[in-house]
C-alpha cells in the first residue's frame, strides 16, 4: 500500500536528489546540467503546499 502525504520543507533535499536522479540525464542533453545553478533553480521552484489527495 502506498501512503501519500503533503510535502514539507523537510523534504527539500530528498526532492532535489530525486530530481537529480530522474531528470538530470534529460536536462544534460537539452541544456546541460550545471551543479552550481541547479540548486538555485530548485530553491526557487520547490514550493511545498497543501494538496488534497
Amino acid at each position: 500500500m502506498i501512503n501519500f502525504r503533503n510535502a514539507t520543507n523537510a523534504d527539500f533535499n530528498l526532492a532535489f536528489q530525486i530530481k537529480k536522479t530522474s531528470i538530470k540525464p534529460c536536462i544534460e542533453k537539452i541544456w546541460g546540467w550545471d551543479d552550481g545553478v541547479q540548486p538555485e533553480f530548485h530553491i526557487k521552484d520547490f514550493k511545498p503546499r497543501k494538496l488534497a489527495f
